[in-house]
């Protein structure tokens, strides 16, 4: 049998969200190393409960949410709690640098969910050129020697040295990297919303439901009528009401189609449809395929990016 890759075991082991027992000590919130493996690296699609930092020079090629990226080389790839992700990494002799720390790591404000590369729709792959992947390189390794000595605020040193990398992954990352507060009275309309639309996601058990389906229930949260918040969010993102709470369903509803723990009709149960042949059409409608074709297509390990 072939030995699995130490990140394949890694994001195995903490599948459902940081194991301390998988770090090298348990005192510590951080899971450090790097490693030369030949071996294919396949990673299951799933989100994870915490942020995860690779570097390699092999390709790679990623399902991150709905969309494929890929990578030829000099990869950088960025995961976080709220995005669902798969990833291969081919076989071939090149280091693998890597850094798994809990959602919580960074403290309950978590300051990096504002940038760019750890939102829920970001960009969280990016291709560096030689001289690039050698600064974000020393970076890492930084990273693993720190993380090797015996020092009383070695979680402390840990997250501050990390937060200097995501510094400088910013000054990497195209276009913008900060979530500016909103101004207008739409950007901050948009703003609640949004966060009304967060916090029925994600689904972890088949007994949570997703109460708010319709424009009016979100209308009545936020003490506006529905003609207002469909025009202040047209306003802010340019897409109505309807699309915005359309699109998160069917993004949830594919993370879920493609975890072996639910079945179709919990995933209808879940995502507040009465009828499984209601979800169906629903799914159908916006993704031009039925629930059943997708998952076909997908699930096979990894088969979707190739």
């Amino acid at each position: 049998m072939e030995r699995s890759s130490r990140i394949e075991q890694l994001l195995v082991e903490n599948a459902n969200g940081f194991d301390k027992r998988t770090a090298t000590d348990e005192n510590l919130d951080f899971i450090i190393y790097r490693e030369e493996d030949p071996s294919v690296i396949q990673i299951p699609y799933g989100r994870r409960d915490l942020y995860g930092f690779f570097l390699t020079a092999k390709p790679v090629s990623i399902l991150y949410g709905n969309r494929r990226l890929t990578s030829n080389n000099n990869s950088l790839l960025m995961i976080n709690p709220r995005t669902a992700f798969a990833c291969e990494i081919p076989a071939g002799d090149a280091e693998i640098f890597s850094c798994v720390v809990p959602a919580d790591f960074f403290g309950t404000e978590d300051p990096v969910s504002r940038y760019t590369p750890f939102r829920r729709n970001g960009l969280p792959m990016l291709t560096l050129s030689e001289g690039q992947f050698s600064g974000i390189k020393a970076a890492f390794d930084r990273l693993t020697d720190e993380s090797l000595k015996d020092f009383e605020y070695r979680n402390e040193l840990i997250r501050n040295l990390l937060l200097e990398l995501i510094y400088e992954i910013l000054k990497l990352h195209p276009g913008d990297v900060v979530r500016e507060p909103p101004h207008t009275s739409s950007e901050k309309i948009a703003g609640e919303f949004m966060k009304l639309l967060d916090l029925q996601f994600p689904i972890s058990h088949g007994s949570q439901k997703a109460l708010l389906r319709y424009p009016a229930d979100y209308s009545a949260l936020l003490f506006i009528s529905t003609n207002h918040l469909n025009k202040a969010l047209r306003t802010a993102t340019g897409e109505g009401t309807s699309v915005l709470i359309a699109g998160r369903i069917i993004e949830e509803s594919q993370v879920m189609l493609l975890d072996p723990g639910f079945t179709l009709r919990e995933v209808a149960r879940c995502m507040g449809f009465a009828h499984v042949q209601h979800f169906i059409s629903f799914f159908r409608k916006h993704t031009g395929c039925t629930p059943a074709a997708f998952k076909k297509e997908h699930s096979a390990p990894i088969a979707f990016l190739r």
